[in-house]
């Protein structure tokens, strides 16, 4: 029996474990932003957790993507304050 393996699920893989191994930011947005496009509050929350490890490591779409999340509460409780903080952390 042959297994075929979705070739979109390699790369998730792939770019999960860049990711949460080497920390890569850019990786981490990315991976954020799949687990944006999922449906459930987890997924946006998880969303949410990624976008601020790689806001950490200096990545300014991520900032600016906590500034969303915080404005619209998605992932997180909403927060206009927190929102504006984000977007100004980006603009710099």
């Amino acid at each position: 029996m042959e297994v075929i393996i979705d070739s979109r699920f390699t790369a998730y893989l792939e770019l999960r474990e860049k990711a949460l191994k080497k920390r890569d930011k850019a990786s981490l947005y990315r991976l954020a932003q799949v687990y944006s496009g999922m449906k459930g509050k987890k997924s946006k929350k998880k969303a949410y957790e990624l976008y601020k490890l790689s806001a950490t490591y200096g990545y300014a779409e991520a900032q600016f993507m906590m500034g969303l999340c915080s404005e619209k509460g998605i992932g997180v409780k909403q927060s206009i304050q927190i929102a504006i903080s984000y977007f100004l952390s980006h603009s710099r």
